[in-house]
This record gives C-alpha cells, sequence and structure tokens, in this order.
C-alpha cells in the first residue's frame, strides 16, 4: 500500500495530462485482500489516499497458456508477483481476483492473439471516444 500511496502522490502532483502506470490498486486488492481484515484496511487505505485526478483502470489479460508462452523458462528470474502464479489452478484463482476487484475496469482487453501495438491502438481508440 506504500507504494501505491506514492504512486497517487505523484498522479496528484504531476503536471502531465496522462500518466500510465502498471498495476496500481487493483494488483493491490488481487494480490494482498484474503479476507474482511485486509479487506478493511484496503478499503480505509484507498480512501485515504486517492487522488483528486481521473483515473481510468484497465485490466490486460490472457490465457494461462499465453502467461507461460510468453514468460517461458525463466522461473529463476521470476518477480514476487509472478513466484505465485505456479500452475493453471492459481493462475486462473488471480485472475478472477482481478475480474472481481471493487470498483471494476473502464477497460478489458484481452491480449490473447493481439500485438502490442494493437492493444495500444485499441486503448487510444477508446481514450478518443
Amino acid at each position: 500500500l506504500a507504494a501505491r500511496s506514492s504512486l497517487m502522490d505523484f498522479l496528484a502532483e504531476s503536471p502531465a495530462d496522462i500518466v500510465i502506470s502498471d498495476r496500481g490498486w487493483p494488483s493491490t486488492y488481487a494480490l494482498q485482500v484474503k479476507d474482511d481484515k485486509t479487506q478493511v484496511l484496503f478499503d480505509r487505505t484507498v480512501n485515504l489516499l486517492r487522488p483528486d485526478v481521473q483515473v481510468i483502470t484497465i485490466l490486460l489479460t490472457c490465457s494461462y497458456d499465453t502467461y507461460i508462452a510468453r514468460r517461458g523458462d525463466k522461473r529463476e528470474l521470476s518477480d514476487n508477483i509472478e513466484s505465485r502464479m505456479i500452475d493453471a489452478e492459481t493462475y486462473e484463482m488471480y485472475q478472477e481476483r482481478y475480474r472481481n476487484v471493487p470498483g471494476g475496469y473502464d477497460l478489458i482487453l484481452s491480449t490473447d492473439d493481439t500485438t502490442p501495438t494493437e492493444i495500444v491502438g485499441e486503448i487510444m481508440k477508446w481514450l478518443s471516444v
């Protein structure tokens, strides 16, 4: 939550019109909220630290097979989040938690059959609406 707080401070003070960041509040929820106690902590913290700026939340998803293909055989280089995704069942559990983040998402895109350029194009098209 401290990292999310720093990000929110940055967003609130940034002179930029658009700031792109990965892993925001949805990641904190999906990866750390596991029971009523951590849900209360999450809710209180989000309400205290939420900046007075517009935040658009986009979820990029992919299947477990796509995840494994992209990740390759680099388990020894896994970060803390990747190390949790040890099998399809665990991966799907976290994907479900992401899909059920309170407040939902402004846009959800599957990246299974798209290139990064196509994904950026879809986001830009959505933002221009």
